[in-house]
């Protein structure tokens, strides 16, 4: 007979005599009393069957409403059978192959080093890594860095990838290495290329990315598709303002190429250069004739209904997962931090054992990522909308080491949020 237990991948909030149950796998939500909930928990921790459930009620209107409940609860995916494992299937990977670069851009998150440093894994253990990722069911895997073509046994390590590997690879770089000897290989290889500019000119991207850059990735990005290369994204990180998303729309389709905005992150270098940034940018759109602003709007936040407002969807350690420079393994690119860490890859056997077997209870790094997931910091703790409020964990992580900015999000987006979610 069936037994339930709570998934992993939930939210509860509480507010007055009610609680939400949120499911971050399904995305759907469902408000029931508070008293209805503490009667499903004390089920569960007696480890009743379906049946015991149902019986425990005498008014057969109760026996109805419990049943119907439980339905729901696992249609959702708020429930799931006792005995089910952690059925996360990783789909896409990241891979930090170097943290060397040939830039020094005032916003990188990953603190990338001067490219004449010496990489942490040497070719050998660098195709260990390779034959450990390659046979896990994996459908992307996305080469990054520092900027890859910095290695110069990347070619090798890429070719040994792609034959274990047949998904889809791609790879994130400046584009500033590319060259008549390696667009052969890129070619070869990769099924897409993103290339980061940020910016819509030269003065605009020189706010991140050092003078004399954008019209040399606007070269490289040209030269690709003089080669026959298609499937180019182009990533920026934008001043605020709708103009200048315009423009970079615009250019993207001048170049043929798929415009990505990044969100603003306040790791790595980024977090010690935000007002310098901050203060750049607005230069920048005053001079444009432009209304000063954040770097964020944290407006698209805000749902103004009920069917606009989803359970944060985080894939980290449900569908995705992160290999670092030194083999290391992380929830998301975002959270590469020792906090965070869920074991060196080189030291495990199995590694799709390993993900299947990752809990709270036995893995540290794991554990952290659902108390941040859960929002479990002093400033989100007692949150009635928390289950709602962050679709990218990493982003409550990143604004956490700047409480003034934390708090502003928090202003714009709390109350509205509440009155969506708690009002009839």
């Amino acid at each position: 007979m069936r037994k339930y237990k709570f998934s992993e991948n939930i939210r509860i909030n509480y507010k007055d005599k009610f609680a939400i149950l949120a499911s971050e796998e399904s995305r759907s939500w469902i408000k029931v009393s508070k008293e209805c909930l503490d009667i499903l928990k004390k089920f569960l921790e007696l480890e009743y069957n379906h049946d015991e459930i149902i019986d425990s009620f005498e008014q057969e209107q109760d026996k109805q409403y419990f049943g119907m409940l439980l339905d729901k609860l696992l249609e959702i995916k708020v429930l799931k059978d006792k005995g089910d494992l952690n059925n996360n299937r990783m789909m896409s990977l990241d891979w930090f192959v170097t943290k060397r670069c040939n830039l020094t851009c005032s916003h990188c998150c990953v603190d990338a080093l001067d490219s004449v440093r010496q990489d942490l894994l040497d070719t050998e253990d660098m195709l260990k890594i390779v034959d450990k990722i390659a046979d896990i069911g994996l459908e992307s895997i996305t080469i990054t860095g520092g900027e890859p073509l910095i290695r110069k046994d990347i070619w090798e390590i890429i070719s040994y990838l792609r034959s274990k590997f047949n998904g889809k690879l791609g790879i994130m770089t400046n584009s500033l290495l590319i060259n008549k000897d390696n667009i052969k290989h890129l070619k070869k290889f990769f099924d897409d290329i993103s290339i980061s500019i940020d910016g819509v000119d030269e003065e605009s991207c020189s706010i991140i990315r050092g003078n004399n850059v954008y019209s040399r990735v606007i070269e490289k990005i040209q030269y690709l598709k003089s080669e026959g290369v298609e499937n180019i994204s182009v990533s920026a990180i934008l001043p605020n303002n709708p103009i200048i998303t315009d423009e970079f729309e615009k250019l993207n389709k001048r170049l043929g190429t798929k415009p990505m905005i990044r969100y603003f992150s306040y790791s790595g270098r980024a977090a010690k250069n935000h007002n310098t940034i901050l203060k750049n940018m607005n230069q920048y759109l005053k001079k444009r004739n432009m209304g000063e602003s954040d770097i964020i709007n944290w407006a698209r936040y805000i749902p103004y209904n009920k069917k606009e407002v989803l359970p944060g969807n985080c894939g980290a350690c449900i569908e995705n997962i992160t290999v670092d420079v030194d083999g290391t393994l992380y929830p998301c690119n975002s959270l590469v931090s020792s906090k965070y860490g869920l074991g060196n890859l080189l030291e495990i056997a199995d590694l799709k054992e390993y993900l299947i077997g990752l809990n709270v209870n036995r893995n540290k790094g794991y554990k952290n990522l659902r108390k941040l997931k859960n929002c479990s910091n002093e400033h989100c703790n007692s949150c009635n909308v928390k289950a709602f409020c962050w679709s990218c964990p990493a982003e409550c992580e990143d604004l956490l080491q700047n409480k003034e900015l934390f708090m502003k999000r928090c202003e714009q987006v709390r109350n509205k949020l509440t009155d969506v979610v708690w009002g009839e």
